[in-house]
């Protein structure tokens, strides 16, 4: 997911020269390739159900709760925090009107085919991970366990 976004935010910046969200807007209008996959990065990187955030994010979440309890709900003000700026980038650089272009300025190019074949594996490997988790745990699985048993009871 963060690949995917740096990829996104990199692909942005070479075209216009900032990473200001203020000096964006309404990108869905006028890029809408680059648009469709920030939203989906922006919304795999909040942990949704069925994209490679979630499975990790829920397993810790679950597991912390079951060892200290209520005070783990705590960490529900970082998940809210994070989803707050992820929407907060969506609507700035997203929604709107179109940022007004330098006079003279050609229309930014969207998304090219070179970009897309560097996107796309990104995304399915997203949604893979978030559908079968276990081809991730499967292989961790082992040096998870050795690292519980030399760690004991310390967490």
């Amino acid at each position: 997911v963060a690949a995917l976004l740096f990829l996104l935010v990199g692909a942005l910046h070479d075209r216009t020269h900032t990473r200001e969200i203020s000096a964006f807007g309404g990108l869905g209008q006028t890029l809408p390739r680059w648009a469709g996959v920030f939203v989906f990065a922006s919304l795999a990187s909040l942990g949704l159900p069925g994209l490679s955030g979630f499975p990790g994010e829920f397993a810790a979440v679950a597991g912390s709760f079951v060892r200290w309890g209520w005070p783990i709900a705590l960490a529900g003000v970082g998940v809210v925090g994070a989803g707050v700026y992820a929407l907060h980038a969506v609507r700035g650089v997203v929604q709107g009107e179109p940022a007004a272009a330098e006079e003279g300025a050609a229309p930014l190019p969207d998304l090219g085919v070179r970009e897309l074949l560097a996107v796309a594996p990104l995304a399915v490997l997203i949604v893979l991970l978030g559908l079968w988790p276990r081809l991730v745990t499967d292989v961790a699985g082992p040096a998870v366990d050795v690292l519980a048993a030399a760690l004991g009871g310390w967490l």
